[in-house]
């Protein structure tokens, strides 16, 4: 299957085709692209938050200073050099130290339960727990990684983040998409750059009926989005409790009969 690129203005002058603003093979004032430009990349930034349109979850891996409990993570100049994450899905404690090595789960817990550690400050052992502080901080734009307990030595730290679509560049940056984003893209850029396009089309008497196909381009906006949380949406991991597993039985607990054992 190839992979889809765009550049920003493709996908503008897509949009604008979708609301009949602009007939095939016209240009669009430059004006006019420069502010749907703007609103394209406000879009890709509203979706950062949204976890069921994060395309993968990715894991990377960084060397923890000796003792340090906190570490500050983002662009250049941070303690790790990285994408500031928005979330943090999972993480481990590598232990380096051992062949071959191992991994023990971090707990990431929230502002609460940080705030309810009593004492922050104990002696380095193996970390526990993580608190992920994603204060945007200015003009750095740094997030800040909390251990409990401070590290006792140089271990690894792995850790799961979402994996996203960054903001244009340029509107002549070539962008590779994942499989249906483009196109989520470009109908929903749609729906938000109407309301622009009606201003500018009475302004400049440039769009004779503008708009007439709104309400079908807020209907594939929609479908495009169900679309894609559907296929990012987790999948559930169903656990069984030990009691029901009934050992010595001839089955664990039968969801269609409501006991346990195999039915029969």
């Amino acid at each position: 299957m190839s992979i889809l690129s765009y550049t920003a203005d493709q996908l503008i002058y897509g949009a604008l085709r979708d609301l009949g603003v602009i007939r095939t093979g016209q240009t669009a004032p430059s004006d006019l692209m420069d502010d749907c430009f703007v609103t394209l990349n406000e879009l890709v930034d509203s979706w950062l938050i949204d976890q069921l349109l994060v395309y993968a979850i990715v894991a990377d891996i960084y060397t923890l200073n000796g003792t340090q409990q906190s570490y500050t993570i983002g662009p250049s100049g941070a303690d790790f050099t990285a994408p500031r994450p928005t979330a943090i899905q999972d993480a481990n404690i590598i232990l380096n130290y051992t062949s071959p090595v191992v991994r023990t789960p971090l707990q990431i817990i929230n502002v609460d339960q940080w705030a309810n550690l009593r004492v922050r400050n104990i002696q380095p052992a193996l970390p526990l727990e993580l608190y992920y502080d994603a204060g945007f901080n200015q003009p750095l734009g740094y997030g800040t990684l909390n251990l409990w307990p401070g590290p006792v030595a140089a271990y690894q730290l792995e850790l799961f983040t979402w994996q996203q679509l960054t903001a244009f560049a340029s509107r002549s940056t070539v962008v590779y998409f994942p499989p249906a984003y483009a196109n989520a893209i470009r109908k929903n850029l749609a729906v938000m750059v109407a309301p622009l396009c009606t201003l500018y089309g009475k302004t400049n008497q440039h769009v004779q009926q503008p708009l007439a196909s709104l309400q079908l381009i807020q209907d594939q906006a929609r479908k495009a989005l169900t679309a894609l949380r559907s296929y990012n949406a987790p999948t559930p991991v169903l656990n069984l409790d030990p009691a029901f597993n009934a050992a010595g039985s001839n089955g664990g607990f039968n969801y269609l009969i409501g006991t346990s054992g195999r039915g029969n």
